[in-house]
This record gives structure tokens, sequence and C-alpha cells, in this order.
């Protein structure tokens, strides 16, 4: 008797957070992923944190201390600017209240696969360095301590060689859903404030009305 082939198995979801999700959302993500609520050992695949405005960023704070997984945050009655704060402190991405399970899902995949990309990558512009693997980032002598968006936004900029990215693409690339061009101009400016030092040769540059190119 011939075997069929065993079925993949199935990424592992750590769902976080203070309300429960609704029995639909929670059927869909089981689609794709093998869920659990509590933290398991060796760490889950992916993170889908639950919490309100008063409470996401000591939530994202704690679970940050322990796991670098991705990470979208399901956030209940927030703005533009608590929608910021939450990337930059370490959500990999954000919904606003009310949900739907597809998008949800949508951007878990999104976020998996820019994190799952082969690490083996070191660019060098000027005297910038960008080591993938480890995610570390170098100007000169020093370090710079960028957020995961900060770190996902310059990968995709050194990728294109000095060419211009524009502002589709980097949606696609960095945050995997369309985003305000201003959201994405805040994060060039955050970019730009941590690589360029006093008297350092700016790198990262504005095509008005198209996008952004990281070159000498």
């Amino acid at each position: 008797m011939q075997l069929g082939s065993r079925p993949r198995p199935r990424p592992s979801l750590e769902v976080l957070g203070e309300a429960r999700l609704e029995d639909g959302l929670i059927s869909t993500l089981a689609l794709d992923f093998d869920l659990c609520w509590s933290p398991r050992t060796g760490g889950a695949q992916a993170v889908v944190l639950v919490a309100s405005r008063g409470t996401y960023r000591e939530d994202l704070a704690r679970l940050r201390s322990r796991t670098g997984a991705p990470t979208v945050l399901l956030l209940g009655g927030a703005d533009l600017t608590d929608r910021v704060r939450a990337l930059e402190e370490g959500a990999d991405d954000v919904l606003v209240a009310p949900y739907d399970g597809s998008e949800v899902l949508a951007r878990l995949r999104a976020v998996m696969r820019r994190t799952s990309r082969s690490g083996a990558e070191v660019f060098n512009v000027d005297d910038l360095e960008i080591n993938v693997e480890h995610h570390v980032v170098r100007r000169g002598r020093r370090t710079v301590s960028l957020s995961r968006t900060e770190l996902a936004l310059l990968t995709t900029l050194a990728r294109h060689d000095g060419a211009v990215v524009d502002h589709g693409m980097l949606n696609r690339e960095v945050w995997g859903a369309p985003k305000s061009k201003a959201l994405i101009h805040t994060y060039i400016s955050y970019l730009r404030a941590k690589l360029d030092g006093p008297g350092e040769r700016p790198l990262v540059h504005t095509v008005r009305g198209v996008g952004y190119a990281l070159r000498t």
C-alpha cells in the first residue's frame, strides 16, 4: 500500500491578551496555525496580542522581554499616535478594532514572510553596514539601534541597490498592507535621525513624489 505524504506541520501561534477573540476569528486563524493560549516551550512562531489603549505598551514590553516572534497587535480604541507608538515599541503590525478575520490572517502571513527571509545578507553603503542575519546596523564605529520596522525599512531600501523604492513597494515589503505616505515619511525620519550623526553624509534620499533611495 502506498502511503500518502504527511501533512505539513502548521506554525504555532500564541494568542495573548485581556479580551477573548471571537469564535469566527479563532476559526479563521486555525486555518493556518496551531493555536496556543499560553507561552510554550521553545516559543511560538508568531503572536497575536489583544490589548487596549491603556495597556498595550506594558503588554508589548513584557512580550518582547521573552520573545522576538512576529507579532500582530489587535488594539481597541486607538488613534494614529497609538498605532505608530505600538509599531515603534515592538509590534510588527497593528489592527484597530473592529477586526476582520481574513485581514488578521493576511497580516500574520505577511509578517511571517518578512521575518522568514534568508538572513545571510550584509549590505554596505558608504560607512554603513547592515547585517540582516544578526539584526546589527553599524555606521562607522557606532552601532545603530533600530526597531524591527525601522530595520525592515532600511533592509528593503538596501536590497534595491541605490534604486528608488516607491511607496507601493515599501507598503508591500515592510508592512504587507497599504499605509499612508505620512506614516512612511515618519519612519524615514526616524531612520535619518538614527543613521546620520553630526558631520556624516546623509544616506537616505527622498525622490519627491516617487519614494526613497539608500545611496551615497
